[in-house]
């Protein structure tokens, strides 16, 4: 597969694996399984960033950077 390096300047070929999970619960159940907050979690929604709920209407939340404080 075709994406781009660490740096996101030069695409390179790399080869990725996926597996598929069969989740058949409530949205709560989900969450739990895929490692993410529900609908109702007020502080790190994201398990990748450190953006908080509070700021996804604001500016600051969406920084590329990565620095939220």
């Amino acid at each position: 597969m075709e994406m781009f390096d660490d740096d996101d300047v030069n695409i390179v070929q790399e080869e990725v694996y996926a597996d598929i999970v069969c989740n058949n619960c409530d949205t709560p159940g989900a969450c739990k399984i895929l490692g993410t907050a529900g609908h109702s979690a007020d502080i790190r929604p994201c398990p990748w960033c450190w953006c908080v709920l509070l700021d996804v209407n604001r500016p600051h939340g969406y920084n590329i950077d990565g620095n939220y404080s």
